[in-house]
């Protein structure tokens, strides 16, 4: 294969501007996880993970792509080596199942719900990534378009499960959110469709040096929306559900408490009164009648006597 200086160099800026564009994401989802919640914090890292993780193959992807063409009397002619394509599927492989997970955690549902989510659509993240690198590397347009179409399963269950088995859960969440999670679950599915279309060219013919070019520049674009710009509209929801808390305990910490009946205060009595209260007791206890005597028994009366 043969490449123009202008057909590498446009290969070249993409995977480094991708490169510059991942890994500046993860520095800044890393410092944004101090601007939510504790309870939202989990999702923004793992935008921080899987941008950093991307940032980290594109270095590699950047490096292959310089081994894979020497420049020879002013074009850019394949070496042989090995392309790459090996380097963008292990990505895919970490960061696909992280972003499914990331907009599963950011609902904040219950526990076991989200577990369930979390497995599912990992699984099946992972399962159409793995399906697709046999058909991606191998030279026969048949076995392509078979790892396609098994590939295309799972990408399936992936749409009906974010479109139909989640409306419910969407359903559930304040209203300032909605939209933002509806957008952002548009534009991954959105950004996913790239990457079939893309995988089609080799089949249906297109496999020269602009095929070449046109698929490593698609797979760079479809990665930035949905990686960064993915997360970004994500952040976003966090975001606000923050501020939705940070406003619930505000209010409740506002709120008046409920008053108590007033202790009526003790009114001194003036001195004069003191004195006759004192003198109206003085007097009761003077009025009182006195205890009768008891008389003593008559034997130990006379018993005494005798003894005087």
């Amino acid at each position: 294969m043969i490449l123009s200086p202008a057909q590498y160099q446009l290969v070249s800026t993409f995977l480094a501007g991708t490169l510059s564009v991942m890994l500046a994401s993860a520095v800044y989802f890393l410092v944004m996880r101090e601007s939510v919640r504790a309870k939202q914090r989990q999702a923004v890292l793992v935008a921080a993970m899987y941008t950093g993780i991307a940032a980290f193959h594109y270095t590699r992807i950047l490096s292959a792509w310089g081994s894979a063409f020497v420049l020879q009397s002013g074009k850019y002619v394949s070496t042989g080596a090995s392309v790459f394509n090996g380097y963008r599927y292990a990505d895919w492989l970490i960061t696909v199942p992280l972003l499914v997970a990331q907009l599963v955690l950011v609902l904040a549902l219950d526990s076991d719900l989200t577990k369930r989510l979390i497995t599912r659509l990992g699984a099946a993240a992972a399962l159409m990534v793995a399906l697709g690198y046999p058909g991606e590397v191998s030279d026969s347009k048949a076995i392509k378009m078979v790892f396609w179409l098994l590939g295309v399963a799972p990408f399936c269950y992936l749409i009906y499960v974010l479109y139909v088995g989640m409306s419910e859960s969407l359903r559930r969440q304040p209203d300032s959110v909605v939209r933002t999670i509806s957008n952002a679950r548009l534009l991954l599915v959105s950004s996913w469709m790239v990457y079939p279309v893309v995988y089609l060219l080799p089949i249906i013919g297109i496999n020269n040096a602009g095929g070449t070019v046109i698929r490593q520049v698609g797979y760079s674009i479809a990665d930035v929306i949905a990686k960064p710009l993915f997360a970004l509209f994500l952040l976003r929801v966090a975001q606000a559900k923050s501020a939705d808390a940070e406003q619930i305990d505000v209010t409740v910490a506002r709120a008046p408490s409920v008053p108590t009946a007033p202790v009526a205060p003790r009114v001194p009595m003036p001195p004069r009164q003191v004195a006759a209260a004192a003198q109206a007791d003085v007097d009761a206890a003077m009025q009182a009648p006195t205890r009768p005597r008891v008389p003593m028994p008559p034997s130990m009366s006379s018993g005494h006597n005798n003894d005087i």
